[in-house]
């Protein structure tokens, strides 16, 4: 009985944490003038996520929300104002007990800048002639995880963790693209897209945005962010026959939206050719 009322009392605890977290986030909706129904979508299934485990810190709640939303297509969609209501909601738990720097207030670095501190550490603590970190297969990423924050930050990780896996996908979306699996190649493009937006921090909400539209048309199988990101095109692969209706469904959940031109002329259709190949020559 005792414990039946520990975990009540820990349970509205954490419910009042979550519901605090939520108006703030809404907060901040509603002065963005952010689409509110997508943003209340994501933002909820995190918290509900979230509810069902215990935690004691309002930091670790937050974390556990992160992570929720990043499984989703609308992650950045949301991302902005994840990062503001933290900010403040936090603020007071950010300082480790050793006194040392907290994350946010490192000086802000490029994701390049930030690979390349990461992999001075992964010399330190996996191989001191390790060339860069594509050379870093699973066994050594599980190591650098273990290693824990006050070691390699939560952010430098992240970045280890886009390369590792990144080059795993394009191993394996070259053996799809061989086999003519496109249903493969599409989920390994759309998981690229999400890696580049999350572990790598270089898309941007609009075109996140973009992207869940694309993917919430039955039929698409796979989309993504292009470019070195902070805005501009999203690659979607589609049969053809598709294209009109991936239009429609663009004008309708994006185009629209944002009050843009006609979205046909917005949409780019390419077809596959006979392009570079390999060939051995005696």
């Amino acid at each position: 009985m005792a414990k039946k009322k520990i975990l009540i009392e820990q349970d509205e605890s954490l419910s009042g944490r979550l519901g605090e977290f939520g108006s703030a986030v809404m907060q901040i909706v509603e002065e963005k003038g952010l689409p509110k129904e997508r943003v209340i979508e994501v933002v909820e299934a995190a918290l509900s996520a979230a509810y069902k485990r215990d935690y004691g810190k309002k930091s670790q709640v937050i974390k556990v929300v992160f992570d929720e939303v990043a499984k989703t297509a609308q992650y950045f969609l949301v991302k902005e104002v994840v990062d503001e209501t933290t900010r403040e909601f936090v603020s007071e738990e950010e300082s480790d007990a050793d006194g040392s720097e907290p994350e946010s207030s490192r000086e802000t670095a490029t994701p390049v800048a930030e690979s390349a501190e990461a992999l001075e550490i992964a010399r330190r603590h996996l191989n001191s002639s390790l060339p860069n970190l594509a050379a870093i297969d699973r066994a050594g990423l599980r190591r650098l995880e273990q290693l824990g924050a006050s070691v390699l930050l939560p952010t430098l990780l992240k970045r280890v963790r886009h390369v590792v896996t990144e080059t795993e996908r394009v191993q394996s979306g070259m053996r799809a693209m061989i086999a003519g699996d496109w249903r493969t190649f599409g989920d390994l493009m759309t998981a690229s897209g999400r890696s580049s937006a999350v572990d790598y921090d270089i898309s941007h909400p609009r075109v996140e945005e973009l992207v869940a539209a694309a993917l919430s048309l039955p039929g698409v199988l796979g989309a993504r962010m292009m470019g070195g990101g902070e805005g501009g095109t999203a690659l979607i692969l589609l049969p053809r026959t598709l294209v009109p209706a991936l239009t429609d469904r663009l004008t309708d959940e994006y185009y629209r939206r944002h009050n843009m031109a006609d979205a046909a002329t917005f949409v780019r259709v390419f077809g596959f050719a006979p392009g570079a190949k390999i060939e051995h020559v005696d």
